[in-house]
């Protein structure tokens, strides 16, 4: 999917590695937790090469960030951004993950496999 630029775009997951005690709310490119407790959440994206700028992911729950990273743009390897947050959620609790990057124009993320560009949500216990 495209990342327009200075812009945070809503990564449209179709899938997740790990997802205990939530759903996936395809309509709205978001989780659902069902069960109260406290969760990992790990997530990461592959951009496509450009030395410009930088990228950046960020977590959200219920439409509030509540972490984000950036790296460097490089033109040389396509740049992987990765994002952990531990956060106690509660049943409806949404959670979503966008993409950002500054490189001067449109740029795709390009990751393809779950290991490139995924999200990966674990209940750590109540």
């Amino acid at each position: 999917f495209t990342v327009a630029n200075n812009s945070w775009t809503t990564i449209p997951f179709n899938s997740s590695t790990r997802t205990d005690g939530i759903t996936w709310d395809a309509t709205n490119s978001r989780y659902v937790v069902v069960k109260e407790g406290r969760y990992a959440i790990t997530t990461g994206a592959e951009f496509a090469n450009g030395a410009t700028g930088r990228r950046g992911l960020r977590i959200s729950v219920n439409g509030a960030a509540i972490g984000r990273t950036f790296v460097p743009g490089n033109s040389a390897v396509a740049p992987d951004v990765l994002l952990t947050k531990y956060v106690y959620l509660i049943a409806g609790d949404t959670v979503s993950v966008e993409a950002y990057q500054n490189s001067g124009g449109d740029l795709n993320v390009t990751g393809t496999t779950e290991r490139e560009t995924f999200c990966d949500i674990s209940f750590e216990g109540l």
